[in-house]
């Protein structure tokens, strides 16, 4: 065998097993994921039990027609270039299930934008994202039906790489137009609170980076098949494709404890700051002297100064169901007062 006939093998099958090597991969990392899940959220949602569900198993199918696909051609037709050979029927079906793994995920997304932004009086962003997937279900029925035609791949790449151009830029579209939706709800729901602005940023950083990966991965796909048009690196990157969606949107989900633990951490540092304050005023005021004036020789616990008190209890650090914000104020206006009255006594 020649130069270029090895050349030509190296980057037709060699990227298909290199391709596939990545999907297993990326499929372990999937299992995690839905452990992860499961063992997280037991009494999650059906809908969300569901869709994860259904996602690995789309998942694990993929796999074994990938595998199926590559063994035919490196093992059962051996040394044969792939351009005198017929498409695979699992090569075949292994498209279609990774096409219809994107439109599960794009449809998953869309539909939580939608319940998201339930309570607005503006959805252009989501009708926009909802019309944006609906177009994409329709080039996706276009690609299904073009790989199922009985020609070799080497005619559909030739005679059809338009359609696949434009298949890879509306997934890039979809996800581009998901983060920007999804980002842009989240902070017009941004609040003072830091509890909320913590648990919206954490979101919308997650959301940023699944999306984005999702993104850059069909912007990869679209580039090699435009640059390297007579290969199949390409279709070596598309195998792992689905997997990167599937664990993009599980990587989501899983995230919520995560942001939920980090408004719990600062619900709980605001607490422990508010027991140590409070009954140093509460007792200040009982005993009728200011903080100020509580001797350093005193056994008791250190004073705090008020303009300290003022920087540190505000009602962001503590939780209003557990502690009695009115007797909170009530003595921290008092103590100002008295603060207050004991200058002008002095100045008078």
């Amino acid at each position: 065998m020649d130069s270029s006939a090895k050349a030509l093998l190296v980057s037709s099958y060699g990227s298909l097993l290199v391709g596939l090597v990545a999907s297993a991969i990326l499929f372990g990392i999937t299992n995690l994921q839905v452990f992860i899940y499961l063992k997280s959220y037991p009494n999650d949602l059906v809908t969300y039990k569901i869709a994860v569900g259904f996602l690995w198993f789309l998942d694990a199918f993929h796999l074994a027609l990938s595998t199926h696909a590559v063994f035919w051609y490196l093992v059962t037709n051996f040394a044969i270039l792939p351009f005198d050979l017929p498409v695979i029927w699992s090569f075949k079906l292994e498209i279609s299930i990774m096409i219809i793994t994107i439109l599960v995920v794009q449809s998953l997304y869309a539909l939580r934008l939608w319940k998201v932004t339930a309570l607005e009086r503006s959805r252009v962003a989501v009708y926009l994202v909802i019309a944006s997937v609906l177009c994409n279900y329709g080039i996706a029925i276009a690609v299904i039906y073009v790989v199922y035609r009985k020609i070799s791949i080497v005619i559909q790449a030739q005679q059809y790489a338009w359609l696949v151009y434009t298949s890879y830029g509306t997934c890039t579209a979809v996800d581009v137009t998901v983060v920007v939706t999804f980002c842009g709800t989240m902070w017009g729901h941004r609040s003072v609170h830091l509890k909320s602005k913590s648990v919206i940023h954490r979101i919308m950083l997650y959301v940023l980076a699944s999306g984005s990966l999702t993104g850059l991965f069909c912007v990869i796909c679209l580039v090699t098949l435009a640059t390297m048009p007579g290969s199949f690196v390409s279709y070596g990157i598309s195998f792992s494709m689905n997997k990167v969606y599937v664990n993009s949107y599980l990587a989501v989900l899983n995230s919520r404890d995560s942001c939920k633990q980090g408004s719990v951490d600062q619900k709980v540092e605001g607490r422990d700051i508010v027991q140590r304050r409070v009954p140093y005023l509460i007792d200040s005021v009982e005993v009728g002297c200011s903080v100020h004036e509580q001797s350093s020789d005193d056994a008791g616990p250190k004073s705090f100064p008020v303009f300290q008190a003022e920087s540190s209890l505000t009602p962001q650090l503590y939780d209003q169901r557990e502690f009695n914000c009115t007797l909170f104020w009530n003595v921290l206006i008092a103590q100002v007062r008295r603060v207050d009255g004991r200058d002008e006594n002095s100045r008078s």
